[in-house]
C-alpha cells in the first residue's frame, strides 16, 4: 500500500519540515506575527497544562533555553492556571497545550493526525504548539525552535547546539500540521529500557533522540523467551509443566536454562501454544492501556524445533526455512489477542529462519519488521532483491516495518552512506513501510550522518544533501564548512565507489559484518593523511566557542580512525616472484614502527574516549574481543613461501636483510629475524590432523550454530585429496585448542566450492585466533578477513590469518568460522610457529 497523499502534503510542503537554510539571525524585526522579542526584551510567555507533565514542561523549556542562548532573554515558563497573572499584551506561547487565545478548529486539526503529529497555528498574540500526547507536543516545541530560531541539535551535549543570534524575534502568522512518513523512527541505542520519554534522560546522548523525534511505539524485538519462560513450563514440579512447548534438539526436549534467552524457539505446532501466549499477553496488556503492541520476535540465534524447520529448504538469507510454522503461530495469537483487545498490535522480526513471508496471509494485526542493511542498495542486485522482498511482504502483511543497520560504531573510519540510504528511505515511505527501526549505535565523528538520518526518517522527501550542507554550515561556521563537506566527501566516496569492490562486499547478507575490519582494505593513506590535514584546517578556521569544540570533536575521532586504517595489517593479494616479495618486506619494515605504535594507540583512543560522552564509541570493537597488533606478518609468510620453493634463496635473497638485524630499528631488527628463520623453514606445525586423514576428524572439534540437514563429514575427493566437507546451510565452527608460544604464527587452510543454482553467494569463511586464559575463557581474539565463499566456486583457494602471540599466552583456540549456502571442502588447515 502507498502512503496516502494526504501525509506527503503535511510532511513535504514548505513548512513542517523542521529545516530553515538562512545563517544569519533569524529574527523578523517587521511584519505581522506574534512578537517573541523584541530589541532585546521580552514579548512572550510559555504556557504548559496545569499538570506539567514532565516532557512537555522539558520542551517547553527547551524553548526558553534557545531563545536565551539566541538573545539572552529568559522567558518565564507558567501554568494554564498562572497565565492571567501576567501582562495581557505578552504572547502567549502555548506548549503542549491551548488555551483562549488558540484559534477555533485547532484541536480538531490535531486529532485528525497520526499521534506524532502536531499543529503550529500563530495569531497575532499567541502561538499555540499542539500536539495529541506528550511526545506530538514535544516535536511542535522543537519545530518552533528549529523553524523561527533556527536551532540546530547537531550533535549532543552543549556544544552541539548550533543558534543564530538575533535581537528581536517575531513568529510570521501561519498555520499548518505535521506528521512522520514513518510513524515509529528510532535508532539504538538512543531510547531508555522503558521506551518512554528520553528528553529528560541524563544521558546527553538519548536527550538528542528525543530531539531528533526518535520514538519507539511497536514492540517487535527478540522475545519468545519471555513468553515461554522454563520457570512456569519447564519445572516438572508445576501444574504449569508443559515440556511440548519447549523444541525438539538432536531427538529430544531440549528445555533450555531459565538464564538462556538465545539459541532456542518454542515448539509453535505444540496444542495450546497460542492460547497461552495469547492470555499472556492480554493479562500484560490490558492493565496497562498506554501499551498498544506485543512483541512476537524470534528469540536470537536459532535454534527451532527439528520438527518445524525445513532443512532441506535454505531461504533468502541462507536459514533453514521455518517461515509457515512460525506465522501460522503469529497468526492465531494475534487473533485470539485482538478478540479481546482490539487496538493491540503485534509486532515482530522477518530475520533468519523466519526472513521469508509465509505461504498465506498475516493477521491485519501482525507488523514484520523486514532486516537488511540498506547500505547494499549501493549495488543494484542488492537493491532489486530487497526491493522485490519488501514487495513480497507487501502481499501477505496489512503494515510493514524496516529493521535497518547504520552502525556508525564499531566501523573505524567514518562510514559516510547517507545518500545510499536516503534512497532507500524515500522508495521505503512509497511501498508500504510505516515502522523503523535502525542500529545506529552513532560516532559523532561521522558528522552530519545521525541529524540527516534524524530528519529523513520524519520526512524522506527532504534533500539530504542540503541538509548535509546545512549542517556543515551550521557546525563549523561557512568559512571553514568547505574543507568539512571535502573530508566527509572522501569518505563518501569510499563507501560508494571502493567498498563495493572489496572481498568484504561480496557476503551480502541481512547485514555487512562490522566487525571485519577489511573494509579497510582499499584506503589510500594519501586519503587518510589528507583528511586529517583537513580536520586541521577546519579547527583553524571554524570560530570560537561551539564551533571550535564540534570541529574539534570530528579530529579527536578521526585520530582513532587514523590509527585503525594505518595499522590494520592487509593481508594482500599472493606475491608472484621473490621481487615482489622484496618490494612487499621493504614496504612492511619501513612501516612496522608507526604501525604497532598506531595499534596500540587505537585502544588507548578508546580507553580515553570512554569518558567522554560524546566521543565514546556506544558498541566497541573491543567488545567483541578483537584486536590486531599492527605487526603485518603476511608479506613475511608469503616471502617465506617463495623462498622454500626456490633453491638457494635462502643463502642469496635472505641474506639482504640481515642488515636490518644490525642496524634497524627493535622492531625492523626482529621482523628481519623473524624472515630470516621463516624463510629457511624454522617453522613447527602445531595442528594435529591438518589433512583430514583422521576418519573421525579428531581433535579437530565441530560446533554447529544452527541445525543443518546434514552433518560435517570427511570426504575423499576423485583425486584422493582428504577433506573435511561443509554442507550448505552450516552455520558454525571447525576448531582445535594448542599449546602455543609467544611470537609469529599462521593459521591457514585451503578451501574449495561447489557451485550450485543456489549458491549464488556462498556466503563467508573466517578464521580466528582466540587467545585463553588458565580457566580456557577467551582474552581476545585475532580475526582473519572474512573470505566470501563465492571466490572459491569451483577452485582450490587460501584463507589465512597471521599475526603475534603475546607474552604471557599460552593455549590458543584455533577456529575456522562459517556460513554456508555451499558445499564447501576444507584441506590442509595448518598453524605454524616459528621453532
Amino acid at each position: 500500500m502507498d502512503v496516502s497523499r494526504r501525509t506527503f502534503l503535511i510532511g513535504t510542503g514548505a513548512v513542517g519540515l523542521g529545516l530553515t537554510m538562512a545563517h544569519g539571525p533569524v529574527a523578523r524585526a517587521a511584519g505581522p506575527g506574534a512578537p517573541v522579542v523584541a530589541d532585546g526584551q521580552p514579548r512572550a510567555i510559555v504556557v504548559v497544562a496545569n499538570s506539567r507533565a514532565a516532557q512537555v514542561t522539558a520542551a517547553a523549556e527547551l524553548i526558553v533555553t534557545v531563545v536565551r542562548t539566541a538573545t539572552g532573554v529568559e522567558l518565564p515558563v507558567v501554568t494554564a492556571a498562572e497565565d492571567a497573572q501576567h501582562p495581557a499584551e505578552l504572547t502567549r506561547i502555548y506548549a503542549g497545550t491551548y488555551g483562549p487565545r488558540t484559534p477555533d478548529g485547532v484541536w480538531t486539526q490535531a486529532r485528525g493526525l497520526d499521534t506524532d503529529g502536531f499543529v503550529v497555528a500563530t495569531t497575532a498574540d499567541s502561538v499555540t504548539l499542539l500536539g495529541l500526547d506528550k511526545f506530538g507536543a514535544g516535536y511542535a516545541c522543537y519545530e518552533f525552535c528549529e523553524k523561527y530560531l533556527g536551532a540546530r541539535w547537531l550533535m549532543p551535549g552543549d556544544a552541539g547546539l548550533h543558534v543564530p543570534p538575533a535581537t528581536t524575534i517575531t513568529v510570521p502568522l501561519e498555520r499548518y500540521a505535521a506528521e512522520p512518513v514513518f510513524a515509529m523512527r528510532q535508532f539504538s541505542p538512543l531510547m531508555n529500557p522503558g521506551h518512554t520519554d528520553t528528553l529528560t534522560d541524563p544521558d546527553p546522548v538519548k536527550r538528542w533522540g528525543a530531539i531528533a523525534r526518535q520514538h519507539w511505539r511497536i514492540e517487535f524485538h527478540h522475545n519468545l523467551w519471555r513468553l515461554f519462560p522454563p520457570a512456569t513450563y519447564g519445572d516438572p514440579s508445576l501444574p504449569t509443566y508443559r515440556p511440548d512447548f519447549y523444541p525438539i534438539h538432536d531427538g529430544e526436549t531440549y528445555i533450555p536454562p531459565a538464564s538462556r534467552h538465545i539459541q532456542w524457539q518454542p515448539r509453535f505446532q505444540a496444542p495450546g501454544i497460542a492460547e497461552a501466549a495469547a492470555a499472556t499477553i492480554v493479562e500484560h496488556l490490558r492493565p496497562r492501556p498506554h501499551l498498544l503492541s506485543y512483541s512476537l520476535g524470534v528469540n536470537d540465534s536459532g535454534g527451532f524445533s527439528e520438527d518445524e524447520v525445513d532443512l532441506t529448504k535454505l531461504n533468502s538469507v541462507g536459514y533453514a526455512d521455518a517461515s509457515d510454522p512460525y506465522y501460522a503461530f503469529v497468526n492465531e495469537v494475534a487473533d485470539r489477542v485482538t478478540r479481546e483487545l482490539p487496538y493491540a498490535r503485534i509486532g515482530l522480526l522477518a530475520y533468519t529462519n523466519v526472513a521469508d513471508p509465509p505461504s498465506f496471509p498475516l493477521h491485519p494485526a501482525v507488523i514484520p519488521f523486514l532486516t537488511r542493511d540498506r547500505f547494499g542498495w549501493v549495488d543494484d542486485k542488492i537493491r532489486a532483491e530487497d526491493q522485490a522482498n519488501t514487495l513480497a511482504w507487501q502481499e501477505v502483511a496489512n503494515e510493514l516495518g524496516w529493521y535497518d543497520y547504520r552502525y556508525g560504531a564499531p566501523y573505524c573510519v567514518p562510514r559516510v552512506d547517507t545518500p545510499i540510504v536516503a534512497e532507500s528511505y524515500r522508495w521505503a515511505a512509497t511501498h508500504g513501510v510505516r515502522w523503523h527501526y535502525a542500529e545506529l549505535y552513532p560516532n559523532w565523528g561521522e558528522g552530519p550522518k545521525p541529524y540527516v538520518l534524524g530528519k529523513l526518517v520524519w520526512q524522506p522527501e527532504q534533500d539530504d544533501e542540503a541538509l548535509t550542507q546545512d549542517w556543515y554550515e551550521r557546525a563549523v561556521g561557512p568559512a571553514a564548512a568547505g574543507a568539512l563537506a571535502e573530508h566527509f566527501a572522501i569518505w563518501q566516496r569510499y563507501w560508494a565507489e571502493v567498498v563495493p569492490h572489496l572481498p568484504w562486499f561480496r557476503n551480502p547478507r541481512m547485514y555487512h559484518y562490522m566487525v571485519d575490519p577489511s573494509y579497510l582494505e582499499g584506503i589510500e593513506p594519501a586519503d587518510v593523511i589528507r583528511s586529517r590535514q583537513l580536520l586541521d584546517q577546519v579547527i583553524a578556521t571554524a570560530p570560537d566557542g561551539p564551533p571550535r569544540e564540534r570541529a574539534t570533536v570530528m579530529r579527536r575521532s578521526f585520530a582513532y580512525s587514523e590509527a585503525a586504517a594505518l595499522s590494520w595489517p592487509r593481508p594482500g593479494a599472493p606475491l608472484g616472484d621473490l621481487d615482489e616479495a622484496g618490494d612487499a618486506i621493504r614496504a612492511a619494515l619501513a612501516d612496522v614502527d608507526a604501525a604497532v605504535e598506531r595499534a596500540a594507540e587505537r585502544l588507548e583512543l578508546l580507553a580515553e574516549f570512554q569518558t567522554d560522552p560524546v566521543l565514546k564509541q556506544p558498541l566497541q570493537p573491543v567488545h567483541f574481543k578483537h584486536t590486531w597488533s599492527g605487526w603485518n606478518l603476511y608479506p613475511l609468510w608469503h616471502a617465506a613461501d617463495l623462498v622454500r620453493n626456490h633453491p638457494g634463496a635462502d643463502r642469496g635473497w635472505l641474506t639482504q636483510w640481515r642488515r636490518y638485524e644490525r642496524t634497524g630499528s627493535p622492531r625492523q631488527r626482529q621482523y628481519a629475524a623473524w624472515l630470516g628463520a621463516a624463510g629457511r623453514g624454522r617453522t613447527t606445525q602445531l595442528a594435529t590432523n591438518p589433512g583430514f586423514d583422521d576418519p573421525d576428524v579428531a581433535p579437530w572439534q565441530i560446533a554447529y550454530e544452527w541445525k543443518t540437514g546434514e552433518l560435517v563429514r570427511p570426504e575423499t575427493l576423485g583425486d584422493g585429496t582428504t577433506t573435511l566437507r561443509l554442507p550448505p546451510g552450516f552455520q558454525g565452527s571447525v576448531f582445535q585448542d594448542l599449546t602455543v608460544q609467544p611470537g609469529p604464527f599462521r593459521f591457514s587452510t585451503r578451501l574449495r566450492a561447489t557451485a550450485t543454482d543456489a549458491a549464488r553467494h556462498g556466503y563467508y569463511v573466517v578464521l580466528q585466533c582466540q587467545l585463553l586464559d588458565d580457566s580456557g575463557a577467551v582474552q581476545e581474539q585475532f580475526w582473519s578477513s572474512w573470505f566470501p565463499v563465492v571466490d572459491a566456486m569451483d577452485t582450490w583457494s587460501r584463507v589465512e590469518l597471521a599475526e603475534v602471540i603475546p607474552a604471557g599466552v599460552t593455549r590458543a583456540r584455533f577456529v575456522l568460522n562459517t556460513q554456508l549456502n555451499a558445499i564447501v571442502h576444507l584441506d590442509e588447515m595448518r598453524v605454524e610457529q616459528l621453532s
